[in-house]
């Protein structure tokens, strides 16, 4: 018997170790639109952008020095690197500490921000210089003078905050106490009363690349005989630094190809606060940066992606006693089975033929009766829907008939041909969703990993965290059968609706804008539920939507939903009746809170996101006026979320 190891645990790289790092990274570059080579090589700096979850941290991290000396144990990194000709540094501060350098003001100090941030970074880089120094050192012991590599880091100090110091660790503690400084002098700065505390850094106020390009300008790698070596510098999550912040770091992005340092940033949508550098100038796209999109690859590439996800999981799998003989498709399933789940619902019920003879009856002004159409009597209520909508639409007794028999019969006609372009192409999956709210089913279900793969919307720190929540399930509530490789669809979807329900709860922690954005995916969602429980089914499997020209203040709200994935931008407009339109879909993750679809179905459809939407409780009317007829109102509509 073997102790549950959860293999998906470790889902948020922002918290993962070096080795965790490089146990769990999976190439995404069949996808990404970028090579590793190009990451390591382009002279441009690189905006990573992409949501939060989608991977940029992973990326990032694994091209860190921390994690690439752990990937062979036979070679020294001091090697590694004379091979790979670059030293990857990643950094990142904590929201709040960026936040506390934001708000720092220094009296009688002109652009306090720029120059405590620059400080702090600039310190903050340096610190990783000389732990790689360190390692180097303890490597090539014979090779490399300790003295002299002190001496040459020491210099890059003016000679008036020089410190006493002669080895390398001495000069690594110091710098970490410069570091702790700032954010000590900033708690004890708050509680000072009578202005006494000054702010005197040991080493003197830090700015303009004195540390960071001081390193590349004095030539210590050259000095250890790696002068080929390039500095990638991988700052992460950009979008929160403030905009007197972004400008240091767009000022480095102008000047990076005389610095010899290159720069690769990971930000969610719209993170840049400015384009502007501390000089008032500006960095271009083109000229100074590359932007790389990590957003939704199930659009074009969906196949890449699967594959990806699948990847993940046998790498997940197989690094733990209990799993590594399974695989993930076999333990969730490829996908759902749409039959039989149409099955469980209707239970040999009739209530769903009673409704579209309702509606057909009065649509037509006839008075059709169950006997009447007892010819489509099937033991799959999904073949029942597809003959019941074909007589909603208009088409005869006779040709449905016979749309029927030969389907059945497998007889190529031109009603066989409509029969099953209908039931495979464009409906099958639609009339459960129907049939979950004409027999009042509390949830639709999601399984399979096919299913899990579409609800991680091409995001895949979603794919396995939702998969982390299904194993946790399946532990305590299917335990016996999970030792045996197999997770039921019932633990399944229990746990794609717990991470759905997070992630709308989650909603309301977003700073600022939560209560509102929550107001506006409410809204978004039942909308698309109520058009997912039309019996007509017009709009199949909508989670689709265009805006209007909207408000600055709502406009601002949109991007923050970009920001935060709540909703997804597609790479490309559509022309709708004419006119070229931005379209966005729901984050797909919220398909189990409002019963719709996981897929993304194009065409037309009704809903066209306008300032209403950001009220609370709206109902479109081109949406719900289309439904308020349906044998099931939007009255009626199980739990709206």
């Amino acid at each position: 018997m073997y102790n549950f190891v959860n293999p998906f645990a470790s889902w948020n790289a922002m918290n993962m170790s070096s080795e965790q790092v490089l146990k769990h990274f999976i190439s995404p570059y069949a996808f990404l639109g970028i090579t590793e080579n190009e990451i390591i090589s382009d002279t441009q700096a690189i905006i990573l952008s992409g949501v939060r979850g989608c991977g940029k941290t992973m990326l990032m991290k694994q091209f860190s020095y921390n994690v690439r000396k752990l990937i062979s144990n036979t070679e020294s990194y001091y090697e590694h690197v004379k091979e790979d000709k670059y030293l990857g540094i990643y950094f990142r501060l904590d929201d709040d500490r960026l936040y506390s350098l934001a708000s720092f003001n220094l009296k009688n100090s002109s652009n306090s921000e720029y120059n405590i941030f620059t400080h702090i970074f600039e310190l903050s880089i340096f610190k990783e210089y000389i732990e790689v120094m360190t390692i180097f050192l303890d490597e090539e012991k014979n090779k490399i003078s300790e003295v002299e590599i002190v001496k040459e880091l020491l210099s890059l100090f003016s000679s008036k905050e020089r410190p006493d110091i002669s080895n390398i660790d001495d000069l690594l503690d110091f710098v970490i106490q410069e570091i702790n400084y700032v954010f000590d002098f900033k708690s004890s700065k708050a509680i000072d009363i009578n202005d006494e505390i000054k702010f005197e850094p040991k080493c003197g106020l830090i700015c303009n690349g004195q540390l960071i390009n001081g390193f590349v300008r004095a030539k210590i790698l050259e000095k250890i005989d790696l002068g080929e070596t390039r500095i990638l510098l991988f700052i992460d999550s950009f979008e929160e630094f403030s905009k007197e912040q972004q400008k240091v770091i767009n000022t480095m992005m102008r000047f990076s190809n005389a610095s010899s340092v290159f720069l690769r940033i990971g930000m969610r949508p719209y993170g840049f606060k400015t384009l502007e550098t501390i000089n008032n100038e500006e960095v271009k796209l083109g000229r100074e940066f590359r932007p790389i999109e990590f957003n939704n690859p199930l659009v074009f590439k969906e196949a890449e992606y699967l594959k990806f996800c699948k990847e993940i999981a046998h790498q997940r799998l197989s690094s733990t006693e209990m799993f590594k003989k399974h695989d993930i498709i076999n333990i969730l399933g490829e996908s759902e089975s749409l039959v039989n789940e149409a099955k469980k619902i209707v239970k040999n019920g009739k209530r769903h033929i009673e409704a579209y003879l309702k509606k057909i009856n009065k649509k037509f002004r006839i008075e059709l009766d169950i006997d009447k159409v007892s010819y489509l009597k099937d033991d799959n209520p999904l073949i029942e829907m597809i003959c019941l909508r074909l007589l909603l639409a208009g088409k005869s007794k006779e040709f449905v008939e016979k749309a029927l028999n030969d389907h059945k019969a497998n007889i190529k006609s031109e009603e066989s041909k409509k029969f099953a372009n209908d039931y495979n192409n464009k409906y099958k999956l639609s009339f459960v969703f129907v049939l979950c709210s004409i027999y009042k089913k509390e949830k639709k279900e999601y399984y399979g990993f096919k299913d899990y793969c579409l609800l991680s919307s091409g995001i895949v720190g979603q794919f396995v965290r939702l998969c982390c929540i299904t194993f946790n399930l399946a532990s305590f509530k299917g335990r016996e059968d999970l030792i045996e490789g197999k997770i039921s669809s019932e633990i399944q979807t229990e746990a794609a609706y717990v991470m759905s329900r997070e992630e709308m709860d989650y909603i309301n922690s977003i700073p600022e804008f939560g209560r509102k954005l929550s107001i506006f995916i409410k809204n978004i969602g039942s909308a698309f539920r109520a058009l997912h429980s039309e019996i007509e089914t017009r709009y199949p499997e909508t989670n689709l939507f265009s805006k209007t020209t909207l408000l600055p203040e709502n406009e601002k709200l949109l991007e923050t939903a970009l920001r935060w994935s709540l909703i997804i931008k597609k790479p490309n407009s559509q022309n709708i009746n004419g006119k070229v339109e931005d379209i966005f879909l729901l984050n797909r993750i919220f398909a189990p809170n409002y019963k719709i679809s996981c897929r993304t179905r194009g065409g037309f459809n009704p809903v066209v996101v306008d300032d209403n939407y950001f009220n609370n409780d709206y109902k479109d009317p081109k949406v719900f006026k289309n439904t308020e007829d349906n044998y099931l109102t939007e009255n009626t509509l199980f739990n709206l979320g």
